[in-house]
This record gives structure tokens, C-alpha cells and sequence, in this order.
């Protein structure tokens, strides 16, 4: 007698089981990984903890309601503040005060475990759990999502709204059922109003599912389509139209970024390049291309093309995403991390249909082992000939902008470039706090990817740890601000080379920061006040460097400097 039941129902829920596995794994390797790396950001990304630091003072001190209002009428800079409200408001549930609270770094990854969940539930809908298992599993291992997952970025909301929007727009039937529509409206003003790029990766697959629409002829569409407009029109568009002079300067500023001299086929092969080296990883990418090539030759190549509504929704997301960001100026890795779950979906779905031949099935199972590898690698570390073509690479891409490049893959780091050292070397004061002004200061390396310089994230050092500074315009970049600010006496002022006048000016390496006589001797005049306080050695690897103090007779209050804080995040 044979039985219709179908598989057990350990085998239906084993998908489910499994995803269980890789969200805890994920999790787990996050919340190490921010705990320990102690680096510090990226100018981008420091731009955005601010934000989420001001809103964390809000919701401290007006509550949800008000801070949300704020959010919603205030000018909060260049980008919608919805990604930097929602960063708040997890680090104020977890009890969260400080940017540097681990609260704050680990909520990223509550949007990148989403995107998991919706990208099986998308390869579920569209095919098997097994096609939504592997789609989460490449995802997952992909460098360059794995990498940002782990970073406070506007980015990090892209790839979870864009998967919601496709999710929602496949149950919605092409627009014939309005309750879907209208999630997938609300998931597209909710991307809109975390960063204006979503844009790019949400016009395929809105377009493809329109298209789908007129395609099935008058009658039932409209309401599906008035579903999806509402959201966009009532939350995403009145912001937009209040900032439309501001956001058109910022799109100006963007069509001028890189270098417009490079060769045409540069600019276009950028994203590709780094689609391959740094978003797929080279060993994912050579399987995943080797594939391709393979079902391409197939005779019956067509039995492993992707069947059903769902797809070119999908198809429209990697491709429609793809299309714009070759026409992008801006040559920004991160743009490609929201490009992820569509190539992942494709990649997932080929190899399940693959798999149904025994010769198939060993190279999903290569595949599988290939992005374990692949995240294991740029998340852990692991030096030596064997993981390089699993490390994230950028090597072969041309050049187009000559500032620091910004990495986001990689092992954590325990290293503040010698901040602690110099703080506790540095006199409390009561009051106003310590005044420093540095003529000379440590230049932090170009693999730091900062935008700012070396005395302002030692101000910001300072005060989440506790102390108060306040760093005075440095000599370097503001000559006539310092010799202001050496009339008003600070404290202490510090160099990376010990200072000395001879004749009344200054001798060298400090000779050429006053080119001006007069403003010269009224350096020297200034600084004879102040006496040498010792050496500060760095004791970072990164950034060795020795800090000559000198500080002004009578300044500080006399109690001792309190020890270095360790490397860490705040409570």
C-alpha cells in the first residue's frame, strides 16, 4: 500500500530548523564581533552615530513621542532620519546612553537577521524552504553584507525594506490583492525615509509588478495600485517635498564625485569589479559564474530557469539595481550591499534546480562549504595563502577617487590608536574642562578610512568615556585660530615633536606652521609660558607616534589623571 502523506514532518520543518541555526550563528558572531572590535569609524558612519546619539538624548529626555515628532519636522542633515531613530530607539530599549554602548553596535544586526527571515520566506514563496535556506545562507556569507551588518550605516535598513518590498508584492498577485499591496507600499516609504538611494534597487521590481499589472488589462488593478501608493504618498513624499532644494544640491554634489578624466569603461566596470571581489567574495563568485556557464551549455538549459509570478520581481530587483548604479558617479561599495538578497535569491534558486542530478547536488553542497568559507574568513581572519580567495578583495578595480577608501569586511580590530594613553596623560579640570590645543598631531592611517582628523575623535574619546576636552583649532590646519587660541591659554598644547624657538621663531618641524614673522614670535611669546609634562608612547602598532606635552604653569587642578579606560564599548 502506498501512502500520499508526503515527506515527515521532521523533513517539511528541517529548512526552518536550519535557518534557526544560521540566525543564532550570525547573532553570535556579531555581537562578538562589535564587542570586540575597538577601532574607530568611518567619518560616514561617526556621522550617523551622532545622529543616533542625539536622538538617544531625546528619547532620554522628551520620550518616544516628541523624539518622533522631532524626527519627523526637524532637519536632522543629509539623510531621512528613520534608520538613526530606529538605531535609538533598540539602544534605548536595551537600556542603552552611550553611542560606544554595544546596544547601539549590535542593532544592525536585528535588520541584517531580518533580511535573513525574509529572504527564506521569499525563496519559500517563490519555491522551497531549501530555496529560501540557501538564498539566507549565500546572503549571509556574502563579505560585504556580512561586513556592514556590523556597522551603524543608513545602508543597513536598504536590504531589509527592499526584501519586504518584493515579499509583499508577491503575495500581493500582481497587484490584485490591496492588503499586500499596501505593505509593499509601506515597506517602500519606509526605505525611502532611511536613505534616498533605495530608490535605486526599489524602481525594478515596483516597475516589473506595474508592468505585470497593465499587462493583465483593465479591470481590479486600480485598487492594488492606489494600496501601493498610499504609504510613499503620505509618509515618504511630504518629507522629500520640504527638503527638494537640499536633495537636488546633494544629487548635483554626487553627479561631480569621482574623477570625470578616467576612461568610460572604468566607470563601468567598477561596480561589476566590485560585485565580484567584494560583495560575492572571488571564490563565490567563480562557482556561482562557473555554474552559469555550465546550465548555459546544458541542452536543456531552459528546465533550470526560474518559473512563476514571483521571479521577474526578482529578476527586476538585481538587474533594475544593477542598471543604476552603473550610471551612479559615486563609486561607493557600500551602494551594492542592498543588490545582495536579489543575487542571492537567483543564485539559491538555480542551484536548488540544479540540485535534482547527483552531480548538481554535490556543487550546491560545494557552494554551501564555499560561503561558509567565504564568512568565515572575512569575519574571523585567517592569514596565509588558503583563505585569499575567500578574503574580500578591491585589487583589481581602477582608481577613480584618490580619497582613503573605506573598508567594511575583515576581522575586529583592538586598537584605539593610543587615545586611551593620551587621555590619562592629559590634567583634569574643574569646570569648563581641559583646553588642548595641538600643533602638530598624529596622522591616522589611510586604512582607518576617516574623515576626520586625530585631535577630534580624541575629543569624542573623552567625552563617551567620561572626560571632558576641549580641542582647540589645531595649527596644522588653522594657524591664525591656534595663535588665537594660545592667547587665550589652554592648558596644555602638545605636538608630536618636542617645540623650540631660537631668535624669537620657531625652529623646525614647527617652523613652517607660521609662515607669518609676526605670527611666529607671537607663538614662541605664547608657548614660554608652558614647561614640558612628559612623553606620551603610543602604544598602538597602527599609529606609533610620541606626544610631547607641554602645559601652562598653574593649569589643571592638581588631582591625579584617572587610568586609561580599557578598550571596550560602554554600558
Amino acid at each position: 500500500m502506498t501512502s500520499d502523506a508526503g515527506p515527515p514532518p521532521w523533513r517539511r520543518a528541517l529548512p526552518r530548523l536550519l535557518l534557526g541555526v544560521l540566525l543564532a550563528g550570525v547573532a553570535a558572531t556579531n555581537l562578538w564581533w562589535v564587542d570586540r572590535d575597538t577601532r574607530i569609524r568611518d567619518g560616514d558612519e561617526q556621522g550617523v552615530v551622532g545622529t543616533v546619539e542625539l536622538f538617544l538624548g531625546s528619547l532620554k529626555e522628551e520620550g518616544a513621542l516628541r523624539t518622533v515628532e522631532r524626527a519627523a519636522l526637524e532637519d536632522w542633515g543629509t539623510y531621512p532620519p528613520l534608520y538613526s531613530l530606529a538605531v535609538a530607539g533598540i539602544a534605548r530599549a536595551a537600556g542603552a546612553t552611550s553611542p560606544e554602548s554595544l546596544a547601539v553596535e549590535a542593532a544592525p544586526t536585528l535588520f541584517h537577521l531580518g533580511t535573513l527571515a525574509l529572504l527564506y520566506a521569499l525563496g519559500a514563496a517563490l519555491g522551497t524552504g531549501w530555496t529560501g535556506l540557501l538564498a539566507a545562507l549565500l546572503y549571509a556569507s556574502f563579505p560585504l553584507a556580512a561586513g556592514l551588518s556590523r556597522h551603524v550605516m543608513t545602508e543597513g535598513a536598504l536590504p531589509f525594506f527592499g526584501a519586504a518590498l518584493v515579499l509583499a508584492l508577491v503575495r500581493s498577485g500582481g497587484l490584485a490583492r490591496p492588503g499586500p499591496a499596501a505593505l509593499a507600499g509601506l515597506a517602500l516609504a519606509l526605505g525611502l525615509l532611511s536613505k534616498q538611494t533605495f530608490a535605486f534597487y526599489a524602481w525594478g521590481p515596483v516597475a516589473a509588478a506595474l508592468w505585470a499589472r497593465a499587462r493583465r488589462g483593465p479591470g481590479g488593478g486600480l485598487a492594488g495600485i492606489a494600496a501601493l501608493a498610499l504609504a510613499p504618498a503620505a509618509l515618504a513624499l511630504p518629507w522629500y517635498a520640504a527638503r527638494w532644494h537640499s536633495l537636488a544640491e546633494y544629487g548635483r554634489q554626487s553627479a561631480a564625485a569621482n574623477d570625470p578624466t578616467a576612461p568610460l569603461a572604468a566607470h563601468l566596470l567598477w561596480y561589476p569589479g566590485a560585485t565580484a571581489g567584494l560583495l560575492l567574495g572571488p571564490a563565490l563568485t567563480g562557482i556561482l559564474l562557473a555554474a552559469v556557464a555550465a546550465v548555459g551549455l546544458h541542452p536543456r538549459a531552459r528546465r533550470f530557469a526560474p518559473r512563476g509570478d514571483g521571479w521577474p520581481l526578482v529578476t527586476a530587483w538585481a538587474l533594475g539595481s544593477l542598471l543604476v548604479l552603473l550610471a551612479v558617479p559615486k563609486k561607493y561599495e557600500r551602494l551594492l550591499y542592498p543588490v545582495g538578497p536579489a543575487l542571492a535569491l537567483l543564485a539559491a534558486d538555480g542551484l536548488r534546480r540544479a540540485s535534482r542530478t547527483p552531480v548538481g547536488a554535490g556543487y550546491a553542497g560545494l557552494t554551501a562549504a564555499a560561503a561558509l568559507a567565504t564568512y568565515g574568513v572575512n569575519a574571523l581572519g585567517a592569514p596565509g595563502p588558503l583563505a585569499a580567495p575567500f578574503a574580500a578583495t578591491l585589487a583589481p578595480l581602477p582608481v577613480l577617487d584618490e580619497r582613503c577608501p573605506q573598508s567594511w569586511t575583515g576581522p575586529p580590530v583592538r586598537d584605539d590608536l593610543g587615545f586611551a594613553a593620551v587621555l590619562a596623560a592629559l590634567p583634569p579640570r574643574r569646570g569648563a574642562g581641559t583646553r588642548v590645543l595641538f600643533l602638530r598631531e598624529p596622522a591616522i592611517p589611510c586604512d582607518y578610512q576617516t574623515a576626520f582628523n586625530y585631535a577630534y575623535y580624541l575629543e569624542y574619546f573623552a567625552r563617551v568615556h567620561g572626560r571632558d576636552l576641549r580641542i582647540l583649532p589645531t595649527a596644522e590646519a588653522d594657524p591664525a585660530g591656534a595663535l588665537e587660541a594660545l592667547g587665550e591659554g589652554p592648558e596644555v598644547v602638545a605636538s608630536t615633536a618636542p617645540f623650540r624657538c631660537e631668535g624669537g621663531l620657531p625652529l623646525t618641524p614647527h617652523g613652517d606652521l607660521f609662515p607669518d614673522p609676526a605670527g611666529a614670535a607671537r607663538a614662541c611669546d605664547a608657548l614660554a609660558a608652558y614647561s614640558p609634562a612628559g612623553i606620551v608612547r603610543s602604544p598602538s602598532p597602527r599609529v606609533p607616534f610620541e606626544l610631547h606635552l607641554m602645559r601652562r604653569s598653574g593649569a589643571g587642578s592638581g588631582r591625579p589623571a584617572p587610568a586609561p579606560p580599557a578598550p571596550g564599548r560602554s554600558p
